[in-house]
């Protein structure tokens, strides 16, 4: 069940930390696993593949800071929350910060409910909260190719949701000769990890069906539903450790 969890902190104090606390949030993501479920978090974080969760930078607005939390597991919403009641706090380099539980945000879907539920439009606007980027043979590729993009999140569908909702590989065949991008407006940006600077681009695209393909529904439906899956699975890599925070937008703003 795909899940995201905004958790609010005090400002006050959050604006004092580090410009990067994503380890720090990461690694309490982990404590609080722990606390719910010890064995399977020793084993989320031993092993390979697309990882079912993605950690937020702290976003920090005028009287407000968070950092959001999202699941594409069955069952891990129940460990989280068992482990932030255990530990209703984050622990950033020892600045110890209460959640505001009273405030904090849960936003749940269903798999099978992303798919029957999708719309069909033609256009769909995503902006990019924070860099992403993909790799790409063997390179750094930070620009928001719709194939790259759309096919990520296809392969996070393929690996957490059920079987009989798998999106076989032949859609992207579609996708290659159906959708364009119509306008984006994006800026390079960079993020600091330990192994070096990162650089993704942010900001928002907008991408178009085009052609005799844009009269398939079904392959539309597709689009629209990893679309709306991109604000629970993130974009492109390193969305563990605060990339690709993704949104769907309701349409094109200069204001958005």
């Amino acid at each position: 069940m795909p899940a995201s969890l905004e958790l609010p902190l005090s400002r006050q104090v959050a604006e004092r930390l580090p410009r990067n606390a994503v380890p720090a949030l990461h690694a309490n993501f982990f404590r609080w696993l722990e606390a719910g479920n010890p064995a399977f978090a020793h084993a989320l974080d031993a092993g390979d593949g697309p990882k079912p969760f993605t950690v937020s930078p702290l976003f920090l607005s005028r009287d407000w800071a968070s950092f959001r939390i999202t699941l594409l597991q069955e069952g891990l919403l129940e460990m989280l929350e068992a482990g932030i009641r255990a530990r209703p706090e984050v622990d950033i380099l020892g600045c110890r910060l209460p959640i505001l539980a009273d405030d904090l945000s849960i936003v749940a879907a269903e798999y099978e409910r992303l798919l029957t539920d999708a719309a069909c439009d033609r256009q769909i606007t995503l902006q990019f909260r924070t860099p992403m980027s993909f790799r790409s043979a063997g390179m750094d590729y930070p620009l928001p190719d719709p194939e790259l993009v759309f096919d990520s999140y296809r392969r996070r569908w393929n690996t957490f949701a059920p079987a009989h909702l798998t999106i076989p590989e032949d859609w992207l065949d579609w996708l290659r000769r159906s959708v364009a991008v119509s306008r984006f407006d994006l800026r390079s940006e960079p993020m600091r990890f330990p192994d070096g600077l990162q650089i993704g681009c942010a900001g928002k695209v907008q991408y178009i069906v085009v052609g005799a393909a844009a009269s398939d529904d079904d392959a539309v439906a597709v689009l629209n539903c990893l679309a709306d899956y991109a604000f629970f699975c993130g974009t492109g890599r390193k969305t563990t450790q605060g990339m690709g925070q993704t949104v769907r937008l309701a349409g094109w703003s200069d204001d958005s």
